[in-house]
């Protein structure tokens, strides 16, 4: 069996708990998966994980129901979270149909991400009443595969945020290690600023 290390990201998060004296167990982080469930969880989805995401959740498989927000206010979500939120969309595009949120000219609109509503390979992995962040399978051609986009319950693909999964997680992680990571009531951890085009999510 491979030896996979831990990945940095929770040395930070403890840092951080420790910092602003949160209790790390509070976080409500459920046990890691192991290599058939990160497997299980990939046919299901019909995907292949990025590596640095798989290595996260081989420490912690998510969170539990009403955890403090964890990345930038939302929830790392467990595997059967995964499934039912992805499942839940899906059953609404089938039942509403789909739709293009955006006109070709909106200058809101970022031509990387297909411009519906949802598609069947964005893959939710944190979750904030229905808005959270996304792995995108299935970029245009001037997107990339595994890109990490912001999804919004009433809004579709609200934002690009980064090319990949790594990218925004060291992103994440420099943001703890600046300080720029705070603790606010029933929110969990936020951006204290948020750069650039994620202003407007606050």
């Amino acid at each position: 069996m491979a030896n996979h290390p831990p990945h940095p990201f929770w040395e930070n998060v403890r840092q951080l708990c420790s910092e602003h004296s949160i209790p790390f167990e509070q976080l409500g982080l459920r046990p890691g998966l192991t290599e058939k469930d990160i497997r299980t969880l990939e046919r299901k989805l019909d995907v292949r994980f990025p590596e640095t995401w798989k290595s996260i959740l081989r420490q912690y498989g998510g969170q539990g129901d009403w955890s403090y927000g964890l990345i930038d206010g939302t929830v790392l979500l467990s595997p059967d979270q995964i499934l039912e939120l992805h499942r839940t969309e899906l059953e609404i595009i089938a039942k509403e149909g789909n739709f293009e949120p955006y006109d070709a000219d909106d200058p809101e609109y970022d031509s990387r991400i297909q411009n519906l509503f949802y598609h069947e390979k964005w893959i939710p992995i944190t979750d904030s009443d229905g808005d959270g962040y996304y792995l995108d399978f299935s970029p245009t051609e001037t997107g990339a595969v595994g890109q990490v986009i912001y999804w919004m319950h009433d809004a579709g693909p609200a934002l690009w945020v980064a090319p990949n999964f790594d990218a925004f997680i060291r992103d994440y992680i420099d943001h703890i290690q600046s300080g720029r990571v705070h603790y606010f009531e029933n929110l969990g951890f936020l951006l204290e600023e948020t750069p650039g085009d994620l202003d407007y999510l606050r």
